[in-house]
C-alpha cells in the first residue's frame, strides 16, 4: 500500500549521508508496507518510528531524492499537497476536546473528512463502540464530557474516532501505552477486526513486543534513523510462526536495534447487526457548531446539569440508540435554561452589550444631530437673508432701486420687483451651485406701519363694554405677504376656545362673507392686546373679535376679523409691531384710503442653504444691505453638523477597537486552551472555514444577547426620547432604526473581521503546533 524509496526527514537538518552530523529523524532507502492487516513498527525510543509514521500521515514534509518515490496504492504522494489516502491517526495521547462529549469527539474524524453520515456509518459507530467497551456502562460514557473520562476511556474514544472515520489506513502512535491490559486488548482487538473486515491496513508504532507478537501480521524495524531489514528467512518465519515462537524471535531482533541518540473477552458482546436508521443533522457545519456549543457550555455552571441536557439533538438521538438504557432527555425548556446558565461567554456578552450600547448611543446622537442640522439649515428662518433699502445719499435718495412686491414693469433701474430680484438670485445660484434646489428661491417684502398709519376699532363689543372698546386705537403694524415662510413662524396662542392654534389653520379657516360679497381681512393681534379685549369688551363667547382697520384714523376702514392671538412674533428686525396685516389686505386698505403703496423697506430672500454666498452677492450688487445674523446662524449649524459627523466616528472607533481586542483575546484564549486538539482536527481534515465557523458559533450567543438587549433599549428608549426631540424629528422613527442598523453593522463587520483574523492567525500556527507535538 505505502511505498517509500530514498525518502528522508531530519529535524535538525542533514549534512550528507557519508559523514557529518545530522539531527534526529529517519532516512528510508526502500520500504513497502502491506495493503492489509496490522503492520507493527518496532524500534527503541529515538530511533525514528514516530517520524516515519508522521511522514506517512503527511504531518511532516520529507525530502524525496530525484530517483526516489513516495506513493500510496500506486498513486504518488507529493509533500505539501493533498494526500491520496484518507488517513486516521491515533496519537499516544488521546487529544480529546475536554468540553465535548465522547461521542462528539468520536465523530470528529468522520465528519471532518466527509461532512455527512449514512446508515452504514451508524452501524459502524455502534459496532466499534461496543467492541471498545464504550457502550452499556452507567453512567453512559458516550454522553460524558471527555475531561470526565478516565485515561483508558479517553484513549478508547480516540481509537473509536479513528475507526468510525472510514479511512483508507489507520496510523497509530503507541495508542495502548497508557492503557491497562484489559483496555489494551480491547483496543487492539478492535483495530484488528477493523483491518480484517475492511481489508485495509493499520500501521502501528509500538514498544510492546508481546502485543506486536499477538496482533501484528507484518513488521517494520527501525534502528538509528533508518529501516533495519532482518534476513528474509526471519521475516517469513515471523509471518507463519505461532505467537510464542514469534515473540521470542521478535525479542531477538529488537535487541539488535539502536536509537539515533545516546540519550478483553469479546465473545459475549453484542454484534449490533440491526442497522441503525439514518438520522439527519450531521455535517461539517453542524460539527463546528457542536464544538462551539461544547466550548460555550464549559462554564462554571455547566457541570450542574446532566450531560444529556447539553448534547445537540442529532447527537442525542444517536446516543439514545447506542446506549441500551439511556436516561430521558430533559424537555426543551430545561435545555434552553441549561444553555443560558451554562453559557461560559456571559462576561463577553456583558462587555459586548456595553460597547454596543455606547456605539448605538453615539450613532443615535450623530444621526439626530445630523438630521437636525440638515433640517435647520433648510429652514426658511435660517436659509434667508433679510435686507433693507437704506437712504445714504445726500439728497435723501435710496442707495438701491425701490423694491415693490409681485411683478411690475419699470421704465428705469430705479424700480425693481421682488419677482425680478428672485430671478436674479436664482440665476446666480444656478451658475455657482448647479445641483441646488432652485424651487426654494423666493423674495418677499414686509412693511412697517407706525401708530399714526394704523388704526383699529372693535365692532362686536358688548353693550356693557367701556367706551375705550368702541373708540379707534392706534397700533403699530407689520405687513406680510401670506406666502412668506417667515409668517408661518408666528406662534399663536392655542388655548382659546374657537381660536386657531397655529398660523396655517388661521390662514385657511373659513370666514363669513360681507353683505356686498367682499371678504373680511385676516388680522393677527398681540396676545396681550387680545387678553385685554376679551376681558373688557364683552365679546360674545367663542366669537372672534370683529374690527375695522384703516391706514390712519381718517381713512375709510376695512372690515376684518382678528383670527389669531400672537404669542411670539417672528423676527421683525428692524421693525416692531402689535398687529400683523396681510399684503393683500393692505393693498385694499390703500385703495380705500386713496394712497399709493410705497416701496418695501425690508425684504426676505429665501434660497437653498448652499446658495447663501451667491444670494448675498446679488443682494449687495443691487445696493441693498443685509440686516440679520443668518451668516452666524448658518456657521453655527454647520459646526454642529461637523461635530455630529466627527464625534460618533471618534467614539465608535474607540469602542470598536475595544470590541476587536476583546473578541481576539477571547478567541485566542479558546484556541490556546485547545490548540493540540485543533491541531489533531486539522490533521484529520478540519479546514480553515471549519475553524472560522466554530469561532463564529462560539461567539454568536454573546452577539445575540448584546443585540437583543440593545434593540430592546432602542425601542423602549425611543418612547422616552422622541418627545424631547425638536419638531418633526420626534415623529420620525427612521432615525432610531438607522442608528440601530448602523451600530449593528459596525459591530458585525468588526467582529467578523476579528474572527477571521484570529482564526487565520491560529491556523498558521497549528501546523507548527502539530510538528512540535510530534517531536515531543
Amino acid at each position: 500500500m505505502f511505498r517509500l524509496r530514498d525518502v528522508s526527514f531530519f529535524y535538525g537538518g542533514e549534512a550528507g549521508k557519508s559523514g557529518g552530523s545530522r539531527g534526529a529523524g529517519i532516512h528510508v532507502e526502500n520500504l513497502q508496507i502491506q495493503s492489509s492487516g496490522i503492520t507493527a513498527i518496532i524500534g527503541p525510543s529515538g530511533s525514528g518510528k514516530t517520524t516515519l509514521l508522521s511522514i506517512l500521515a503527511g504531518f511532516l514534509r520529507p525530502t524525496i531524492a530525484q530517483s526516489g518515490e513516495m506513493s500510496f496504492g500506486g498513486q504518488p504522494i507529493r509533500p505539501g499537497q493533498a494526500h491520496p489516502p484518507r488517513i486516521a491517526f491515533v496519537f499516544q495521547s488521546h487529544l480529546l476536546l475536554g468540553s465535548g462529549s465522547a461521542l462528539l469527539n468520536a465523530l470528529q474524524g468522520r465528519l471532518a473528512l466527509d461532512g455527512a453520515l449514512d446508515a452504514e456509518d451508524f452501524q459502524r459507530i455502534a459496532e466499534a463502540a461496543i467492541k471498545l467497551g464504550l457502550v452499556g456502562q452507567d453512567p453512559p460514557l458516550t454522553a460524558k464530557r471527555s475531561r470526565q473520562l478516565s485515561g483508558g476511556e479517553a484513549q478508547r474514544t480516540a481509537i473509536l474516532r479513528a475507526l468510525v472515520s472510514n479511512p483508507d489506513v489507520i496510523l497509530c502512535d503507541e495508542p495502548t501505552s497508557s492503557l491497562d491490559e484489559r483496555n489494551a486488548q480491547m483496543a487492539m482487538e478492535a483495530l484488528r477486526v477493523w483491518s480484517v473486515e475492511t481489508g485495509r491496513p493499520v500501521v502501528w508504532v509500538t514498544h510492546n513486543i508481546e502485543q506486536a507478537a499477538a496482533y501484528a501480521a507484518h513488521y517494520v524495524f527501525v534502528s538509528n534513523g533508518s529501516i533495519h531489514k532482518p534476513p528474509q528467512a526471519e521475516l517469513e518465519a515471523l509471518e507463519r510462526e505461532p505467537d510464542p515462537e514469534k515473540l521470542s524471535r521478535l525479542r531477538e531482533i529488537a535487541a539488535t536495534l539502536r536509537s539515533t541518540t545516546d540519550d478483553p473477552d469479546m465473545s459475549g458482546m453484542a454484534t449490533g447487526q440491526e442497522q441503525i436508521p439514518r438520522i439527519n443533522g450531521f455535517g461539517r457545519l453542524n460539527f463546528a457548531r457542536w464544538i462551539a456549543k461544547a466550548l460555550s457550555a464549559d462554564g462554571p455552571f455547566g457541570n450542574m446539569f446532566s450531560d444529556e441536557a447539553v448534547l445537540p439533538s442529532p447527537l442525542y438521538e444517536l446516543y439514545d440508540r447506542l446506549e441500551p438504557a439511556a436516561r430521558r432527555r430533559p424537555n426543551w425548556l430545561l435545555r434552553v435554561w441549561t444553555a443560558i446558565l451554562s453559557y461560559s461567554r456571559y462576561v463577553l456578552a456583558m462587555v459586548l452589550t456595553v460597547l454596543l450600547f455606547q456605539i448605538l448611543s453615539a450613532s443615535f446622537l450623530g444621526v439626530v444631530a445630523g438630521a437636525y442640522s440638515e433640517q435647520a439649515l433648510q429652514n426658511p428662518s435660517v436659509a434667508r437673508i433679510v435686507f433693507e433699502n437704506i437712504s445714504t445719499n445726500l439728497d435723501g435718495s435710496l442707495n438701491g432701486p425701490r423694491l415693490y412686491p409681485g411683478s411690475i414693469t419699470a421704465e428705469d433701474d430705479s424700480v425693481l420687483a421682488t419677482s425680478d430680484l428672485a430671478d436674479a438670485v436664482r440665476s446666480r445660484i444656478a451658475d455657482d451651485v448647479p445641483d441646488a434646489d432652485l424651487e426654494r428661491v423666493a423674495v418677499y417684502g414686509r412693511r412697517g406701519l407706525a401708530e399714526q398709519q394704523s388704526s383699529m376699532q372693535i365692532v362686536n363689543a358688548g353693550r356693557d363694554a367701556p367706551a375705550a372698546c368702541l373708540e379707534p386705537s392706534a397700533l403699530r403694524a407689520v405687513v406680510f405677504d401670506d406666502q412668506d415662510p417667515i409668517l408661518i413662524e408666528t406662534r399663536l396662542r392655542g388655548d382659546l376656545a374657537g381660536w386657531p392654534a397655529d398660523m396655517t389653520s388661521a390662514l385657511s379657516m373659513d370666514l363669513p362673507l360681507e353683505p356686498l360679497g367682499g371678504s373680511l381681512a385676516r388680522l393677527f393681534l398681540s396676545d396681550g392686546t387680545v387678553r385685554r379685549i376679551l376681558e373688557r369688551c364683552d365679546i360674545p363667547e367663542a366669537a372672534l373679535p370683529r374690527v375695522r382697520w384703516s391706514l390712519g384714523q381718517q381713512a375709510p376702514p376695512l372690515e376684518g376679523v382678528i383670527v389669531g392671538s400672537v404669542q411670539d412674533f417672528p423676527p421683525l428686525y428692524p421693525l416692531s409691531a402689535d398687529l400683523i396685516v396681510l399684503e393683500s389686505d393692505y393693498q385694499i386698505a390703500a385703495q380705500l384710503a386713496n394712497i399709493a403703496p410705497d416701496s418695501l423697506r425690508v425684504a426676505n430672500t429665501y434660497f437653498p442653504i448652499e446658495g447663501f454666498e451667491s444670494a448675498e452677492t446679488v443682494i449687495a450688487g443691487f445696493g441693498y444691505e443685509p440686516r440679520d445674523d443668518s451668516r452666524e446662524a448658518i456657521a453655527t449649524l454647520k459646526r454642529i453638523e461637523g461635530i455630529s459627523q466627527a464625534l460618533p466616528i471618534i467614539v465608535n472607533t474607540i469602542n470598536l477597537f475595544g470590541c476587536a481586542i476583546v473578541i481576539f483575546l477571547v478567541l485566542d484564549a479558546v484556541f490556546e486552551l485547545n490548540k493540540r486538539v485543533l491541531a489533531l482536527f486539522i490533521a484529520h481534515g478540519f479546514r480553515f472555514r471549519d475553524m472560522f465557523a466554530m469561532a463564529l458559533f462560539h461567539l454568536i450567543p454573546a452577539f445575540g444577547l448584546a443585540i437583543a438587549f440593545n434593540s430592546i433599549v432602542a425601542y423602549l428608549g425611543w418612547i422616552m426620547v422622541s418627545p424631547l426631540l425638536p419638531g418633526t424629528l420626534g415623529t420620525d422613527p427612521s432615525l432610531r432604526d438607522r442608528a440601530l442598523i448602523e451600530a449593528l453593522l459596525l459591530l458585525i463587520s468588526v467582529s467578523a473581521l476579528m474572527i477571521v483574523f484570529a482564526s487565520l492567525t491560529r491556523w498558521r500556527k497549528v501546523q507548527q503546533e502539530l510538528k512540535e507535538h510530534l517531536q515531543e
